[in-house]
């Protein structure tokens, strides 16, 4: 059985500096992929069967969803709508539905129990960003890639470590 790869990364959002493990995908697996792995495990059906079930099942969420209904698969994934937005009064009108209207899907416990049980993980190290110095500048001539002996040298780019002055 294959692992389960993360590595360490930096957060930025705390103070003092934390890290938070960050999910590495070994592969991302399509409906092709999804469709042919199907295949072999119920050699009865073609991966073009397959294929034309998995786009019917999506199409009938997708169905579903508009009609305001939830979709639940048991012991897999719940398929809902959701709402964001603010509203001064509740006579108010809801924010156009590209800001507001959402499509969350959640795992179902016994799936996520099921794979927190067989998961086996593998630590990658972290990974570090080198020095990446887009430009250098002659403060004093105002030159590109010159360092003049009585000036300053101006370097700008990500990953440089020190601040501005």
């Amino acid at each position: 059985m294959a692992t389960i790869q993360w590595r360490p990364e930096v957060n930025p959002l705390t103070t003092p500096q934390s890290y938070r493990p960050l999910f590495m995908p070994r592969n991302v697996v399509g409906k092709a992929e999804m469709a042919a792995r199907m295949a072999k495990a119920l050699p009865n059906y073609s991966e073009a069967e397959f294929r034309t079930f998995i786009d019917l099942h999506n199409q009938l969420i997708t169905e579903s969803l508009i009609n305001g209904e939830q979709v639940t698969e048991e012991n897999a994934f719940t398929y809902r709508l959701a709402f964001t937005g603010r509203m001064n009064t509740p006579e108010d009108p809801l924010p156009p539905l590209e800001e507001c209207l959402h499509v969350r899907v959640n795992a179902s416990p016994p799936l996520v129990d099921a794979v927190r049980q067989a998961a086996q993980l593998e630590r990658l190290p972290m990974n570090k960003k080198m020095p990446l110095i887009s430009t250098a500048q002659d403060t004093v001539l105002g030159l590109r890639e010159v360092l003049n002996p009585t000036g300053l040298l101006r370097i700008t780019g990500e990953n440089i470590f020190f601040d501005a002055i």
